[in-house]
């Protein structure tokens, strides 16, 4: 579905590569975090998804052979950047909503069914009729991601989404994550925190324009010095699980949901009493 091969980049006048061969494949319908430390590459490794930037060498392959500088590629993949303020075209919710289906020429009816769809999936449908400049930032933030979903693309790409949201918003947030993967949309979701990957099909950590290892939560969180050599926490989950197995006990180490590290933990305490 997203093919990068050996990608460089530099920006002009800069004298190092903000993206040092960057290979990594993400299939269909996955749901991949990218994580890394400010200044790793996260960001110009987004804007090359969707032919913003243009690599210096290699490539960026999308869905069935299609290079990402295609303009038809572009509609394929959505992105929604971490400072929302960017996104915001129109003079009200609605209105910005609406910019995206527009540009795709979709019938009136069309644009306001996608438009409904978008603002009940986010809970903010009492925004709708509000002028975008007196919105929070956190609410610019759902309004911006809302204008992406109306567009339905195949895939989307958030970077920190949650930041400067609240817990209900966030929460709301990473239930739509759920809702696009059962979809079969593709979700790629860029972060500095590792906890927002737990449930994540693949992990790619960068570090200095590089990826410095990548593959399922289990075999990125064992990494446990590579983590801690590119600034990145290891979630509180994976690394309590990590020292139980250290210390001899039958457990699953890798167990990447709170669901799933409870159920061991409650397992291993019922054989320790029986």
């Amino acid at each position: 579905m997203i093919s990068l091969r050996n990608v460089y980049y530099r920006f002009p006048h800069a004298t190092n590569n903000a993206l040092d061969g960057i290979s990594w494949e993400v299939k269909r319908g996955q749901y991949a975090c990218i994580c890394g430390a400010n200044g790793s590459g996260k960001t110009t490794l987004l804007k090359h998804l969707n032919g913003l930037l243009k690599p210096t060498l290699g490539e960026v392959v999308i869905g069935e052979g299609h290079n990402s500088v295609n303009s038809a590629v572009c509609q394929q993949v959505g992105i929604i950047f971490q400072n929302p303020e960017i996104q915001i075209i129109g003079a009200t919710v609605e209105e910005d909503i609406a910019f995206g289906p527009e540009n795709l020429a979709l019938p009136p009816p069309q644009i306001r069914q996608r438009i409904d769809q978008s603002l009940e999936k986010l809970g903010i449908t009492h925004l709708r009729e509000r002028e975008t400049h007196t919105l929070s930032g956190g609410e610019k933030r759902l309004v911006a991601i809302a204008g992406i979903l109306a567009m339905e693309p195949e895939v989307i790409a958030m970077d920190e989404p949650t930041a400067f949201l609240d817990y209900r918003a966030a929460q709301a947030l990473r239930r739509v994550i759920t809702e696009l993967l059962a979809t079969g949309i593709t979700v790629i979701h860029i972060t500095h925190c590792l906890e927002d990957a737990l449930s994540a099909d693949n992990i790619a950590i960068m570090g200095a324009g590089k990826i410095l290892c990548s593959g399922t939560p289990q075999e990125v969180f064992s990494k446990k010095d590579l983590l801690q050599e590119a600034g990145i926490k290891i979630p509180p989950i994976a690394e309590l699980l990590g020292r139980l197995k250290e210390q001899g006990f039958n457990i699953d180490s890798g167990a990447a949901t709170t669901e799933a590290a409870y159920t061991q933990l409650l397992n291993l305490l019922q054989r320790s009493t029986a």
